[in-house]
């Protein structure tokens, strides 16, 4: 009201609208992981210097890394400058920016701690980037080595194991059980309904796999049978309690309540399980449970030293520095879970591609065997 007054215009109505309402329609710009990460830590470094807000989206306007990163800090300056919340501009970006974050800025801006909160958000971020970067690294040795016995695989039936058919049909020996299924395998794979069932099969069970988990109790039950692999399901639990409890003591550390922390962490949480396991404990908490207590309930997700360090926590008052705590514990068991990993899988992976080079040579020979010894 005093700004317009300095303008020298006099109001004659105001009336309060959601921020939402004010903004406009929500945009669904997607941006990486990585995008979000460097555009924090910019941002985080030009409000520390003294640069204004404004100003400072401005800057990352200009000639950005990423292109949808850049149209969505366009976005955020045009709402800052009318005189919006950047957290409220955010927040019309829910692809771009999750729930936490926008709560985390909103209260930044409220208390005048924005030069807290970006830093804190940027090296979480940052942290996520170089675990998911150091996790798809150790498995595209494993993804490639399957690829690449698969292709052979193909290429064999397709076009070397038809040149034996004749030799074998024509000799009259009756073909062991091993080689009669192989042979019948031949046959579909060289009809021309089986070339296409070869060459189309693969992209629809990818594209019929992924639709079926866009189904919320199928993605929840695959979650389940993943977290149920030795080895790769203990990575992928410890990873994903790293994330949550990352949130935690961040959202702890901003003044959020317990309830509102493991509700934002549901929301981020990039596991169904998890969600609702951390929702259940959230809701426990409202049955007058400790936290500890709520955890323990959920020890399939939840390891047993993380519930009693969280009990130690309820019991000293510092709640905040034990999430961060586990966060850090979390980390480097999965980073020593990485890499010890490749020397796992690699064994697992030779017998598996012994195996079928074994079976089809085997049912190659045997046959060739038998002509052998009937000749003699």
């Amino acid at each position: 009201m005093e700004a317009l007054h300095l303008q020298g215009l006099t109001i004659l109505e105001m009336v309060e609208v959601e921020a939402d309402e004010a903004l406009g329609r929500r945009k669904l710009h997607r941006v990486r992981l990585r995008s979000l990460a460097l555009f924090t830590h910019q941002l985080a470094i030009l409000h520390r210097s003294g640069v204004s807000l404004t100003r400072a989206l401005e800057s990352l306007t200009e000639k950005p890394e990423d292109w949808t990163m850049g149209a969505v800090a366009r976005d955020l300056y045009v709402a800052v400058c009318h005189g919006h919340l950047l957290s409220h501009a955010m927040r019309r970006h829910p692809r771009c920016f999750p729930p936490h974050y926008s709560a985390l800025i909103e209260v930044g801006e409220l208390s005048g701690s924005l030069d807290d909160i970006l830093p804190r958000l940027a090296d979480s971020l940052e942290r996520q980037v170089a675990l998911v970067a150091r996790m798809r690294a150790v498995m595209t040795y494993p993804l490639v080595v399957i690829l690449c016995a698969i292709v052979l695989n193909l290429v064999t039936f397709r076009w070397v194991l038809p040149q034996f058919q004749p030799i074998f049909e024509g000799t009259g020996v009756e073909l062991p059980w091993l080689t009669s299924m192989l042979m019948g395998a031949v046959r579909m794979a060289t009809h021309p309904l089986g070339t296409l069932a070869l060459v189309l099969g693969p992209p629809a069970l990818f594209l019929a796999m992924r639709q079926v988990l866009t189904v919320p109790a199928a993605r929840a039950a695959a979650e389940r049978l993943v977290l149920r692999v030795p080895a790769v399901g203990t990575v992928l639990r410890d990873f994903l309690l790293v994330e949550v409890f990352t949130l935690m003591s961040s959202l702890t550390a901003a003044g959020f309540t317990l309830q509102r922390s493991l509700d934002l962490a549901a929301q981020v949480t990039s596991s169904r399980n998890l969600a609702e396991a951390l929702r259940g404990v959230s809701s426990s908490l409202n049955e007058g449970l400790l936290l500890s207590e709520a955890f323990e309930r959920r020890q399939d997700l939840f390891t047993a030293l993380g519930v009693h360090m969280i009990a130690v926590g309820e019991s000293t008052g510092r709640l905040q520095d034990m999430f961060s705590t586990l966060a850090g514990y979390y980390l480097v068991e999965v980073e020593f879970a990485l890499d010890s990993l490749p020397a796992i899988l690699e064994p697992v992976l030779m017998a598996m591609v012994g195996i079928m080079t074994g079976v089809v040579v085997l049912a190659v020979f045997m046959p060739i065997y038998q002509i052998v010894s009937a000749l003699l």
